[in-house]
């Protein structure tokens, strides 16, 4: 999504992680000195990630 970089803190950066006003977590993607692209993907969005669990407990049907 582009949006004004005057909306943007002026000491932000390429890469910079932020929040909206309403708590909305976003990625810098690129700027320029007009506007800004950011992206509010989760930053583990499209990446494959392994989990290791551990079973705490297992409850017979009821």
């Amino acid at each position: 999504m582009t949006v004004p970089r005057a909306q943007l803190p002026q000491t932000i950066a390429r890469g910079d992680m932020a929040t909206t006003a309403e708590g909305r977590p976003f990625t810098v993607v690129s700027l320029s000195d007009e506007s800004a692209v950011v992206d509010f993907n989760h930053p583990l969005a499209g990446k494959h990630i392994v989990l290791d669990i551990v079973v705490l407990n297992v409850k017979p049907r009821a």
